[in-house]
């Protein structure tokens, strides 16, 4: 018994630690309002991994579809994002085991960075990661040009001075102090 146990562990890490070769195009589009396809069953038709890879460098499958969810990323060109078919996809990858803190190879920014910088396109999701547990705490790299070496809570105070007034981000503000004191 403990052998099929060791096995199953076995699996579900290597699978954890898949990673494609490059975005799939159908999983992108599947999030797009007009189309009849679910997320999670084309991320599953594709081994479901939690990243993938384009010219050596690993890329968060979780961290590209919280992006397409605020509509920063050039795979946004030409669709809108359905809001409950991301959600549904962002759980099953948590449930997957994809880690919501995955860095950005690029930017070094984390899911709830994106979030705080855009929670007004998409405040549910910005909620969401800090309901599933993004980490407020990690800091942006120090070579950020606009907020080097800030967590979530110092780049919201931060564009709430610079951006004034703020009353949707000072309500998240408040929401992440809560949260924080909860966890």
């Amino acid at each position: 018994m403990q052998l099929v146990r060791l096995v199953v562990l076995t699996l579900t890490v290597l699978s954890n630690t898949a990673i494609a070769q490059e975005p799939s195009e159908k999983l992108i589009a599947s999030l797009d309002q007009s189309s009849t396809l679910q997320a999670v069953d084309v991320w599953q038709e594709i081994g479901a991994p939690c990243t993938y890879q384009i010219d050596g460098q690993r890329y968060s499958y979780f961290s590209t579809s919280v992006d397409i969810g605020f509509g920063v990323t050039p795979f946004n060109k030409g669709i809108s994002v359905e809001r409950r078919k991301l959600k549904t996809l962002l759980k099953a990858m948590l449930d997957k085991g994809c880690d919501i803190n995955y860095r950005h190879p690029y930017t070094g920014h984390l899911p709830i960075h994106s979030g705080v910088l855009f929670y007004r396109k998409n405040e549910e999701l910005t909620k969401f990661l800090i309901l599933s547990g993004a980490d407020l705490n990690a800091k942006t790299p120090t070579s950020d040009e606009l907020f080097p070496n800030m967590s979530s809570l110092q780049i919201l105070k931060g564009l709430i001075e610079k951006y004034p007034p703020q009353a949707e981000r000072e309500k998240l503000l408040e929401f992440i102090k809560k949260t924080v004191e909860e966890r």
